[in-house]
């Protein structure tokens, strides 16, 4: 018996969940976002630039960075937070030295991730078991790439020379927006 699908259900491309990046440390390029709605995770897409193993260059990676909830325990709430902040400095959009200025202001950001697309940074994937099924995971390990902490992390200087562009394109995340 044939199957009829709708026009509108048919996807644009047929790739992506075949060529996942696995367990490594790498150079990513943020290639796309979605923010998410209440407590919908932040969801973050990036492509393998360089790294070891360099067979993963040029895979991709899909990122969950779930929001903190107000019944979290605090530790967990600010776990949560700092990917957030870890991603937000690696990629340029807050620098250590706002989000203590912040911090001791007793401000908090307000972050357009959106930003982030297009921007490069350094990350280890390391596999976890969700649910009953392994998959890699962004842990802490999210540098810029000139960070002292992505010094073994092999680098594509070709792409590279491309963030200075990305990075020009910044906003004050402690704006008019408390």
């Amino acid at each position: 018996m044939p199957i009829n699908f709708e026009t509108d259900d048919i996807p644009e491309s047929l790739e992506g969940f075949a060529d996942r990046a696995g367990p490594g440390s790498y150079h990513f390029l943020v290639t796309g976002l979605d923010e998410g709605e209440g407590d919908a995770p932040l969801v973050l897409d990036v492509e393998v630039l360089a790294g070891d193993p360099i067979a993963e260059v040029g895979k991709t990676h899909r990122e969950y960075l779930n929001k903190p909830k107000a019944d979290q325990a605090k530790e967990k709430r600010q776990n949560t937070v700092k990917r957030f902040m870890l991603l937000a400095v690696a990629v340029g959009i807050l620098t250590e030295d706002e989000l203590e200025a912040a911090r001791a202001a007793g401000k908090s950001p307000n972050l357009d991730f959106n930003l982030a697309i297009g921007r490069q940074f350094c990350g280890t994937l390391t596999s976890r078991e969700y649910e009953g099924k392994k998959r890699c995971q962004l842990g802490f390990d999210i540098f810029a790439c000139n960070s002292e902490k992505a010094k073994g992390i092999t680098l594509n200087a070709e792409r590279l020379a491309d963030q200075g562009t990305a990075a020009a394109q910044t906003v004050d995340p402690f704006g008019d927006t408390f």
